[in-house]
């Protein structure tokens, strides 16, 4: 009989160190402790129960393992293991591995692995791995993989990687149709939705969306709304990066005091020293600069190593070149920088790109000028 939230037992029996309690409605409650075994409730700890503890209907029902813990209905229903605890609505219900634990309704559900942590509603659901943590609602759901960690609410949902990490809403999610669009082994994501589907092995994706739908292998990506570029060797993604100009594109560099990484078209080289060991001799003047599209006039002061390049544009739109010889062939192909010399140059230099051989560099010019410049840049050429 009840009364408000109390229930009100008759003790049955006592034997062997056994207490049988009834409810006056046909319902029994039994305490086993000869050998320090609990059981409360319908049917739990039923078939081959160890030394341990088990709370609730069909709580730790069949072979639950000694040292176990399970509260709650059908909590460790089923093959509990050893040191594990279940608490919840049906945590842990069928095969939880040993020293795990599982927190939450259905939390760890079937097959946790060993050694592993669900904390929230469905949490490592299905065929959690050894070692693993997932935290949330539905994070690390499926086939999460060994010693994975999936915190935040879906997190490593689906067939998360082994050693893989996704912290925040939906972190390196999955896919609900193809389970290989998954998050990859060894792969981070932090942020919501970073690294949602698709996460290559290897890579870090950090930010709100990034690498959201594709992240290759081996990528660093750091930003918001960011993916790799498809089939690319792994390379950096930063998003944004402060540009000290008004350019399009520049070189990217960065802060020694702040750290800052940022681009610009404006470098200067102080105390530096470039050697020329890749030429096939001495240094020499550069001569007979050649010049075609809208460029009036051409010349250079300087040598194969650094110097200036003075022009004359017209306005227009036609692409353009300025064509500069070195005066002692290279042994190959150089690499070309350029460098605003005056406020002209500035804006010639946005959309412009260098191209190199062993005897000449070539400075191609696309972009519309509106006017008749004059115009210095500056060249630098590492051997």
């Amino acid at each position: 009989m009840s009364r408000g939230s109390t229930i009100y037992c008759n003790i049955v029996s006592t034997t062997n160190d056994t207490v049988t309690l009834s409810t006056g409605t046909g319902t029994s409650l039994a305490v086993y402790d000869e050998q320090g075994r609990v059981f409360i409730g319908p049917r739990t700890g039923e078939y081959q129960q160890g030394i341990a503890i088990a709370i609730g209907n069909q709580a730790g029902s069949i072979s639950q393992r000694n040292y176990s813990i399970a509260i709650g209905n059908q909590a460790g229903s089923a093959n509990q293991r050893e040191n594990s605890v279940a608490l919840g609505n049906q945590a842990g219900y069928d095969g939880q591995g040993f020293e795990s634990v599982a927190i939450g309704i259905q939390a760890g559900y079937q097959y946790q692995g060993n050694r592993s942590f669900a904390i929230g509603v469905q949490s490592g659901f299905q065929n959690q791995g050894n070692m693993c943590c997932a935290i949330g609602s539905d994070a690390g759901y499926q086939h999460q993989g060994d010693r994975a960690l999936a915190i935040g609410r879906s997190a490593g949902s689906l067939f998360q990687g082994s050693n893989a990490v996704a912290i925040g809403y939906q972190a390196g999610y999955g896919s609900d149709s193809d389970d290989s669009l998954n998050q990859k082994p060894n792969a981070v994501a932090i942020g919501c939705q970073a690294g949602y589907v698709n996460q290559g092995e290897n890579s870090i994706a950090i930010g709100y969306q990034a690498g959201f739908s594709n992240c290759n292998p081996g990528d660093v990506i750091i930003g918001t709304n960011i993916n790799s570029v498809p089939n690319q060797d792994p390379s950096l993604y930063i998003k944004p990066i402060r540009r000290v100009t008004d350019q399009a594109s520049g070189i990217l560099a960065s802060n020694a005091m702040t750290n800052e990484v940022y681009a610009t078209s404006n470098v200067s080289l102080v105390n530096a020293t470039i050697t020329s060991h890749f030429l096939s001799g001495p240094r020499q003047s550069i001569q007979n600069v050649t010049h075609t599209g809208l460029i009036m006039s051409a010349s250079a002061t300087g040598n194969d190593i650094s110097g200036t390049i003075n022009c004359s544009i017209d306005g227009g739109s036609s692409e353009s070149t300025i064509v500069i010889p070195f005066g002692t062939a290279f042994n190959a192909a150089p690499i070309v920088t350029l460098t605003c010399a005056n406020s002209n140059s500035t804006m010639v230099l946005s959309g412009t790109w260098v191209t190199s051989t062993t005897t000449s560099f070539t400075i191609h010019f696309v972009r519309v000028f509106n006017q008749a410049l004059n115009c210095a840049i500056n060249y630098h050429v590492i051997g």
